[in-house]
């Protein structure tokens, strides 16, 4: 029939769960509430929970909508222009062309002036776009609550 071997439980450890079974009266149900201990995190034991009003949310939800629906940044081909015609005039100067032929003047006088002309035109314009990149990241952050700055409620609810 059954042999004599030790049974040896295949889980070593469940917290315990208290259930209750309760039948509400003049009900055919029966209802089940089961309780357990719940365990938290280390790295969110100092944490909490803060209270904050969705109007609070909505200004910063579409300023970061805005932002993140960003379009292909334009300037960035005055930088691939600006390195290709810097390039080809590296490619004009190692080329040992002369000034006298219309293609040497065009690489090595207007090339490295356009070339230059668009890196400047660059990096102002990228500048432009890292201040109100940086704006709106402090605008956001001023419509958002700090969780430094909060308090307890008081007993109110």
């Amino acid at each position: 029939m059954t042999d004599d071997l030790d049974f040896q439980p295949s889980v070593e450890s469940l917290p315990a769960a208290d259930i209750k079974a309760s039948n509400v009266q003049n009900q055919s149900s029966v209802f089940a509430t089961r309780a357990f201990p719940v365990r938290v995190p280390n790295e969110e034991r100092e944490d909490f929970i803060i209270e904050i009003r969705a109007s609070q949310l909505s200004k910063p939800r579409v300023r970061l909508e805005k932002m993140s629906k960003s379009k292909f940044p334009w300037y960035e081909l005055l930088l691939g222009t600006s390195t290709t015609l810097l390039g080809s005039t590296l490619g004009g100067w190692a080329g040992n062309m002369s000034l006298t032929d219309s293609k040497g003047f065009v690489f090595l006088v207007l090339f490295p002036i356009i070339g230059v002309a668009a890196f400047v035109a660059y990096f102002f314009l990228r500048q432009i776009e890292v201040i109100n990149f940086s704006d709106s990241a402090q605008e956001i952050l001023s419509e958002l609550p700090d969780p430094k700055n909060t308090s307890d409620k008081g007993g109110s609810s």
